[in-house]
């Protein structure tokens, strides 16, 4: 007597398999952050990141001769965002405010002090986020009285610094109410209190709503 086996149930079974993996796959890579900065070395200077306007989502430059650069943006579903570049506005009682622009470490790169580097500039009080596109094409001395750098970390909190920075680029575009988008990249030194320098700093950086807290 002659059986007669038909492998529908086989192929069943190996397409709910496939269906399972398919399913895993997305739900781990949902659930996974994803990493939004590129660093590609300088080839002159290989401790540096390309100085660049592609939104690379990355500040570097030397602290005390070593290089130094910012945490990786990472984002994902039901996983809470990192951002390297965080600004705000603090509200001071005086006739002016201070934006600040603060860059966190990667405690990952042997950073010296693996410290914080913060930008403060001294702006109007109606001064907004729309109004951060003026800064393009800026170049600002800082002195302490119209600005100032400063370097935190667990070790130390230094005084403020002197320096430089000039926005080669500062953009930001509304796409919808309080909905922007927007980037920026340019260059800075500076003296960050204490006797730590930093040199041959360069940034660039899209920006979203979620890192302009004001």
């Amino acid at each position: 007597m002659w059986v007669i086996q038909f492998p529908f149930q086989k192929i069943s079974m190996k397409k709910n398999n496939n269906l399972l993996y398919a399913l895993l796959f997305f739900f781990s890579s949902i659930l996974v952050s994803c990493n939004h900065t590129e660093f590609y070395p300088d080839p002159y200077d290989t401790g540096l990141g390309i100085f660049s306007n592609t939104a690379n989502n990355l500040m570097s430059g030397y602290i005390q001769n070593q290089p130094w650069r910012t945490r990786d943006r990472t984002t994902g579903f039901l996983v809470s965002p990192t951002f390297e570049l965080l600004i705000n506005k603090q509200i001071t009682s005086g006739p002016s405010d201070n934006l600040i622009f603060t860059w966190y470490v990667n405690t990952t790169t042997n950073n010296t002090l693996n410290g914080d580097i913060s930008l403060v500039l001294v702006v109007p009080k109606v001064f907004g986020y729309k109004e951060l596109s003026a800064l393009k094409g800026q170049r600002l001395a800082l002195d302490t009285l119209n600005g100032y750098f400063t370097f935190s970390s667990s070790q130390s909190n230094f005084s403020k610094g002197t320096g430089n920075v000039y926005f080669y680029d500062m953009q930001v575009d509304s796409v919808g109410p309080n909905n922007f988008t927007g980037r920026m990249s340019g260059l800075l030194d500076a003296k960050l209190g204490g006797n730590l320098i930093l040199s041959k700093g360069r940034f660039d950086h899209s920006i979203t709503p979620a890192q302009i807290q004001f």
